[in-house]
């Protein structure tokens, strides 16, 4: 009679073992398949509003970039005249508009873009730049990148790590295979119940880059 509770215990066991594994395979097909692509980032969680909202962001940025990148353009060149550089502000408030009205970015945001433009305009008046590239303008400025097409076309690529959070504001790194010694931070704020892009640092090799 004990050897047939042992046998029976035995064969409970297994059945529990089975039954547990059947389960977590389900549950794994189960699971969004945009998540998938990112699971192996263990140190972002998959499931947090932040990282779900800036995954949504890059999506959308990459629906809108072949026109913000090819249509608005920031600087007004004039090259049959040879006239010094300046900032179109039509334009950037274009380009601005497209922001707010994205849903994506807190008025905090677009405040602070206008007045890099601004700056970069009295910079130009100062200098009399008229050729070449203007410095602040020379990369995508929202992923601070030369080659935002290529990072846009590989959105599996982007890695996040959720590296603050304190009340209704997280802090988001994000990186990319293109370069190892780079990352951005994006400081997400949370109105009523969505979150917004506050604000956006850039680092090379651990420096702030302004």
């Amino acid at each position: 009679m004990l050897k047939q509770n042992k046998s029976q215990q035995l064969i409970n066991l297994l059945i529990i073992l089975v039954l547990n594994t059947v389960i977590v395979n389900v549950n794994a097909k189960s699971m969004p398949s945009n998540v998938h692509s990112f699971v192996r980032y263990s140190k972002e969680s998959q499931y947090d509003e932040s990282t779900i909202f800036l995954r949504s962001f890059f999506k959308w940025y990459k629906t809108k970039f072949n026109y913000l990148d090819h249509h608005i353009y920031f600087v007004d060149i004039d090259l049959k005249n040879n006239t010094p550089y300046r900032i179109n502000f039509a334009k950037t408030e274009e380009y601005l508009s497209v922001l707010k009205s994205s849903g994506f970015f807190s008025e905090s945001y677009i405040m602070n873009a206008r007045s890099y433009f601004k700056k970069i305009d009295l910079t130009l008046q100062k200098t009399k730049q008229n050729d070449g590239t203007v410095d602040g303008l020379d990369y995508d400025l929202i992923l601070h990148s030369q080659e935002p097409e290529a990072m846009l076309e590989n959105l599996s690529g982007i890695r996040l790590e959720i590296i603050n959070t304190s009340n209704s504001r997280v802090i988001v790194k994000m990186k990319t295979k293109f370069n190892q010694d780079t990352y951005s931070l994006y400081y997400l704020k949370k109105e009523g119940n969505k979150y917004q892009i506050d604000k956006i640092d850039y680092f090379i090799s651990g420096k702030l880059e302004n």
